[in-house]
């Protein structure tokens, strides 16, 4: 086979040397993506010297080799172009695989049909040497499949431009510029290849559209390896954003949305409305504070709320300004991180701190109890046995101590029995022994127990709650509470007074209160017992107290899901209510109806 090369041959023998070239160094140093667009590369490549070979020989069986071999090029390198578009723009997952097995299979049979031509005609009607040029030329007179395949030529440019223009018309402007070369190079081989179709052709048959294609990538291979074209491609922007665990929304500088990723459709719903394309503000009009913040154009960290299917959801949200050539604003990066566990979990250490300090606080004022208010009185009644055992104290003198004694011993029964019973209920936490219990009964029982206590100072204590009226409750918890109540109230009430204890019932619930008319309460230490601060103050006959039995009341009445409430006026007595469940019918057929007579 002998060559008689010329000057269109040697162009595009020359500019496909260059091309290959281009697209192999391309080929192993970018990603997948672009080695689709190298793939093209090549077959247009191929297409380029097939070509130039083709106008190099001067018989026709000569010509008609080189020109199946061209459409090896022609035939694939549309869906090579339409793989790279789909690819680019993260469509290709969408796309069905008999859909691309259709674009091949199309591909084969063009080529098919052209390496066969000579028995059906197909693709060529005649096909014939030229020699009235300056070379030998082959002259082609298209078929029916020709028209076919330059349809789907034209149709897989077309919907590779298109993909291109409609996903990234409203793309930030560093992703802009480089869609804009990449679309405008496109377009460039359609030029030559219309200019072909219309018989505008050197010597009336060389077709100008291979070198039209080389040309185009001869330009944009180079600005791949030296511009860095694709350094940072708008796929691989998008998988890294989706891959982000925060909710990402970019909007351009007229505040419209250009990009939402994964995070942020999950977190707001957003794929139902569509957001790109519409304004930050009418998707999200609630967040006023961010609209501020977006109008002024300045970055920030702030906390909002947004309500998410009916639930409120905390973000922490940034905002990142950005800019075109450092000084042109172009838009805005906003950054939404879920933070409502984080919160929820914040809170929680917070209380448990909280708790922590109380709880300290109060061992701290138990150690202080047990060494003044518990070893005090012992020491006191260790001291008296001692001098009467010496002799230093009569008989007589030790009959008349006998009621401080009594006193002390009392007071000390009731402190250590409230230590005893706050230090079982922080061990053994909520635990409660539910039954029906009989109210009347219990405060009769108190009522023995304190009944020394109340006739040293004269006070009467009345039972005024009905026989039959029963609560559900664990009954040594209110047992503690009732306790604790009369003997405050026999505290701070005077010689010849009375104390009286009453229930009456409120829907499901049954309202105990103990009541004195003695010295009563000032409206400051009412608000630290409603704080549940403890404090002391003694008694109407220099008794002592240590403000544990109140601590104690409060937190057993609300382990039984009640309410303790304090009225007082200094000086006209008090009254301390608290509330219990009532009977509960269930109970009695899981316990034993405990009555205490």
């Amino acid at each position: 086979m002998n060559f008689d090369l010329n000057i269109y041959s040697l162009t595009l023998l020359t500019s496909s040397l260059v091309v290959s070239i281009l697209s192999v160094v391309i080929f192993k140093r970018l990603g997948d993506t672009v080695r689709w667009f190298t793939l093209t590369m090549i077959a247009i490549s191929f297409w380029g010297v097939t070509y130039g070979l083709e106008l190099s020989v001067g018989t026709l069986e000569e010509m008609l080799f080189w020109i199946k071999l061209e459409y090896i090029a022609i035939s694939y390198a549309p869906v090579f172009w339409i793989i790279f578009c789909l690819k680019f723009t993260n469509q290709f997952e969408r796309v069905s695989r008999v859909t691309i097995g259709s674009l091949f299979l199309i591909s084969t049979l063009t080529l098919i049909i052209v390496w066969t031509n000579s028995y059906h005609q197909l693709h060529y009607k005649s096909v014939s040497v030229d020699n009235s040029g300056p070379f030998p030329l082959l002259d082609l007179v298209p078929g029916i499949w020709y028209a076919v395949h330059t349809i789907f030529f034209y149709v897989t440019l077309l919907w590779g431009n298109y993909l291109l223009i409609s996903r990234f018309i409203k793309a930030d402007s560093v992703y802009r510029k480089q869609i804009n070369i990449i679309v405008f190079s496109s377009f460039i081989p359609w030029i030559g290849n219309v200019i072909y179709l219309l018989g505008y052709r050197p010597f009336g048959h060389i077709d100008l559209t291979p070198y039209t294609f080389l040309a185009t990538y001869m330009i944009v291979g180079l600005g791949m390896l030296k511009f860095r074209l694709f350094d940072v491609i708008p796929v691989a922007k998008e998988k890294l954003i989706n891959a982000m665990q925060e909710g990402l929304i970019i909007i351009n500088a007229k505040d419209d949305i250009i990009e939402v990723n994964q995070a942020a459709n999950q977190y707001f719903n957003l794929p139902t409305i569509q957001p790109v394309g519409k304004r930050f503000q009418e998707v999200f009009p609630n967040l006023q504070k961010l609209h501020e913040i977006i109008k002024d154009r300045y970055e920030t960290e702030l906390k909002v709320t947004i309500n998410i299917n009916d639930e409120p959801v905390e973000f922490l949200v940034k905002t990142t300004s950005l800019f075109e050539r450092k000084t042109i604003f172009s838009g805005m990066l906003i950054l939404f991180r879920d933070i409502t566990e984080e919160t929820k979990q914040s809170k929680l250490l917070q209380e448990q701190k909280n708790q922590l300090e109380t709880l300290n606080q109060l061992k701290d004022k138990l150690f202080s109890i047990i060494a003044h208010d518990l070893r005090g009185p012992l020491s006191g009644i260790k001291d008296i046995l001692s001098l009467t055992k010496s002799g230093d104290i009569s008989e007589k003198e030790f009959l008349n101590l006998i009621p401080d004694i009594t006193t002390n011993i009392d007071a000390t029964a009731i402190l250590l029995d409230n230590l005893l019973t706050w230090s079982k209920s922080q061990l053994e936490g909520e635990k409660l022994n539910v039954h029906n219990i009989s109210l009347h009964g219990l405060v009769e029982k108190e009522f023995r127990l304190l009944q020394s206590k109340a006739q040293e100072k004269e006070i009467k204590l009345i039972n005024h709650i009905p026989n039959k009226l029963m609560a559900s409750a664990d009954e040594d918890m209110v047992d503690i509470i009732i306790r604790n109540l009369l003997s405050n109230a026999i505290k701070f009430s005077k010689r010849g007074e009375h104390i009286t204890v009453s229930a009456s019932e409120e829907n499901d619930k049954i309202r105990i209160t103990v009541e004195d008319n003695g010295t009563g309460i000032s409206m400051e230490n009412i608000e630290k017992l409603n704080a549940n601060n403890t404090f002391s103050t003694i008694g109407t006959a220099q008794e002592k107290g240590t403000g544990l039995g109140l601590m104690l009341v409060r937190e057993f009445v609300h382990k039984n899901g009640g309410e303790l409430t304090i009225e007082s006026q200094i000086g006209s007595g008090s009254k301390f209510s608290f509330t219990l469940p009532i009977y509960d019918e269930k109970l009695i057929h899981s316990n034993i109806l405990r009555k205490v007579i």
